[in-house]
């Protein structure tokens, strides 16, 4: 093959202020960033090696000094149940108020390939939020108002991982916000991961800081390159975002933790809805992995198949959200 093409990262866009009162300062904020893609790397050494200097080197200097907690998980340490162990701390930080992850691994189509080998991503969010829910549970009863401040924390997820747009779902099912990342094979990172760094910390939304992303490499030079290879045929580095349910790309962005929808229960389990005073119905949300069904609702209700009229998913465990 010839050598890849050199295109270089989009300067940093103008500095947005913080819109409000109600904004995040750098002792708010934990990163962290799971590195590791020598470890799974058949053949390529020597480029793998310099991804993985080159977004130490990224992450460490856009990010490192913004948040107050940055914790980069690299190679040997950046094992599934590591992973696990440091975000189920970071939530029970209560000095922490946004939790970012930003990922440079190897990936397939559903799978995470973290240091001891593939993850199934929906196996993976189904842990984590069993994890901090059961952190919340007071002799047996979910207490909704420390379900609702930890999942306030889990803000975004940026996966430079192939087919990373294949675990987006599973991100949000797990509690997060919004996450991203690529339809195929990921390619541009050497473009498109510092044009992301920047972008974010510098106050723009996820939409618009993953849009400069994607318009690092807008010939699509380093996909096209990468074709030559038959190994990575299906290269398509395009990031696609999801967000949560009541979430909008547009609405998340480095200097907020917002979150409108409110986790609520999990499949099977009473679903009770604050009494604001007014006795007004509240949108409520059920399913799982991007598949949802909603209804209005109030009171005390069942969060299962039975009282939203069907099965969004089956075989999937859900739950119910509310604002």
């Amino acid at each position: 093959m010839p050598p890849p093409p050199v295109i270089p990262a989009l300067p940093p866009p103008v500095p947005v202020t913080c819109p409000g009162s109600e904004c995040l300062t750098r002792n708010d904020r934990a990163l962290v960033f799971l590195n590791d893609v020598v470890t799974h790397a058949s053949g390529f050494e020597l480029l793998y090696k310099f991804l993985e200097r080159s977004g130490s080197t990224g992450v460490k200097g856009e990010l490192g000094l913004h948040y107050r907690q940055f914790q980069e998980l690299y190679r040997s340490d950046s094992s599934s149940e590591n992973f696990r162990g440091v975000l189920s701390a970071l939530l029970a930080d209560d000095s922490v108020k946004a939790i970012d992850v930003v990922i440079s691994f190897h990936g397939s189509d559903g799978n995470l390939w973290f240091y001891g080998g593939k993850t199934n991503m929906g196996e993976l969010a189904r842990d984590i939020r069993a994890r901090w829910t059961a952190s919340c549970r007071r002799n047996g009863v979910l207490d909704a108002d420390c379900v609702m401040r930890r999942q306030r924390k889990l803000r975004i997820v940026y996966s430079a991982a192939c087919y990373g747009a294949s675990h987006a779902s599973a991100w949000i099912d797990a509690g997060f916000a919004a996450a991203a990342g690529a339809v195929g094979v990921h390619t541009d990172s050497a473009a498109s991961f510092p044009t992301f760094l920047n972008s974010w910390r510098s106050g723009l939304s996820f939409a618009d800081a993953v849009d400069r992303a994607n318009r690092a490499d807008l010939t699509h030079a380093y996909d096209t390159w990468a074709k030559l290879n038959p190994t990575w045929r299906d290269a398509n580095s395009t990031r696609q975002t999801k967000a949560a349910p009541g979430e909008t790309n547009q609405s998340i962005s480095y200097f907020r933790a917002t979150r409108q929808d409110r986790f609520c229960a999990e499949e099977g389990q009473q679903c009770v809805i604050p009494n604001d005073g007014g006795g007004r119905l509240r949108h409520v949300t059920y399913g799982a992995m991007g598949q949802y069904v909603e209804r209005s609702d109030m009171g005390t209700f069942e969060c299962s198949n039975q009282h939203f009229g069907r099965d969004p998913i089956p075989n999937v465990f859900k739950a119910c959200w509310f604002r």
